[in-house]
């Protein structure tokens, strides 16, 4: 039922005379017994059906209609009947927003052998309810709503000959009526997976990270019950050592130094495939050596994080720092503990002009070192940092 809408229902009827069998059909339909004027052919619709109209069945939790109905069909011979015909009574059936009832399960097929996946709707979601496949691609990451792609439309999603290139795909159907088009009901996800000789669907990349970072690598094969061999070597070409013999991913820690890698994949009928080999470059991490304090170009004596200083003259701070391409962001606080970035204190030295001593005195300043890609506090920054000493400056 759809408010603001003429909401009916249509019944049609199909029937067949025995071969040989001459007339014409004729039809009635019945409503509570009684023949519905003017319901004389094949297909009938109700009168505008309201929430009133239908009452709740105990036994299966499901709302149909107060009225019972049914059809005759009769085969007429030269304005003669003679034959007629009943068909069982039945009810209208009040629809619900379509719904999956029962989700579709992992499938393992042979290369080249058919895969079919199938999904069943609730009752209620009635006999026009479409199905929708979806497919997210093995290696994509099936919470993106974006890597799920149309697959076909059915209760059953077959697979012509899935080869062991589909091996990893995930499946998944969606289900909707007029009451949900917008807002269709999705089932849990299947996993295809295909016997066969492993393929390798991405080769190993070159990876740039940093010293003392950890490393994930991951290898995308497609296959079925695969065993993963990683090993690394120092010039990609001799002296392979295997790290292990694991999962498609595999965690390094503490990275020190550039290296290559590759893994091998195997299945339990020992069919093997190697990958090619990759250059994971190593680039210094940043340390800060030290923070000076400098006033008319000499040092500024600092005892227990603080710095005395005069107000005639500028104040400069100087950090320095080891690490491949550091970066610096100053900093100053009023209690040690909430930091704000200095607005153009983006290099290795930051002066506090005399003029702003007296504002500045008290505040505690320090100096944020690091280098590396990507934004920073994003899943796509790779790098190090470190801090300076904090110290306080103030005016004698």
């Amino acid at each position: 039922i759809i408010e603001g809408k003429k909401n009916k229902a249509t019944f049609a009827i199909k029937s067949t005379k025995p071969k040989g069998e001459t007339g014409t059909y004729k039809y009635q339909w019945y409503k509570n017994g009684e023949p519905i004027a003017k319901a004389t052919k094949a297909t009938y619709t109700t009168d505008v059906l309201t929430e009133a109209d239908f009452e709740l069945n105990p036994d299966d939790n499901i709302y149909y209609s107060k009225d019972v109905y049914y059809c005759v069909i009769s085969v007429d011979v030269k304005k003669q009947i003679i034959t007629s015909k009943k068909t069982e009574n039945f009810k209208v059936m009040k629809l619900d927003p379509a719904k999956i009832l029962v989700n579709p399960v992992d499938v393992l097929v042979s290369d080249k052998e058919d895969a079919i996946f199938t999904a069943e709707a609730t009752k209620t979601s009635g006999v026009k309810a479409v199905y929708q496949w979806q497919v997210c691609a093995f290696g994509s990451d099936p919470t993106n709503l974006k890597n799920w792609k149309n697959a076909g439309k059915g209760k059953t999603l077959t697979i012509k000959k899935a080869t062991v290139k589909l091996s990893g795909n995930l499946y998944r159907c969606q289900v909707y009526n007029d009451l949900n088009k917008k807002t269709p009901d999705t089932s849990t996800y299947a996993k295809l997976e295909v016997k066969g000789t492993p393929i390798i669907k991405t080769q190993p990349k070159a990876i740039t990270t940093y010293e003392g970072l950890d490393l994930e690598l991951m290898a995308l094969v497609s296959g079925y019950d695969l065993t993963y061999q990683w090993q690394v070597s120092a010039n990609g070409k001799t002296d392979w050592e295997t790290l292990s013999e694991d999962d498609f991913l595999f965690l390094l820690e503490d990275i020190e130094s550039t290296f290559f890698y590759r893994f091998v994949a195997y299945n339990d009928e020992n069919e093997v495939v190697e990958s090619k080999s990759a250059k994971v470059t190593v680039k210094a991490k940043v340390e800060v050596q030290g923070l000076e304090v400098l006033q008319n170009k000499l040092p500024v004596e600092v005892n227990n994080y603080s710095a005395k200083v005069v107000s005639t003259a500028d104040v400069v701070l100087s950090v320095s720092a080891t690490g491949d391409s550091p970066k610096y962001e100053w900093q100053v606080s009023d209690n040690g503990a909430n930091w704000t970035p200095i607005k153009g204190g983006t290099k290795k030295t930051y002066t506090i002009k005399k003029t702003n001593l007296i504002a500045e005195n008290g505040k505690m300043f320090r100096c944020k070192v690091y280098n590396g890609t990507g934004k920073i506090g994003t899943s796509t920054y790779i790098g190090t940092e470190d801090f300076s000493d904090a110290i306080m400056i103030i005016l004698k």
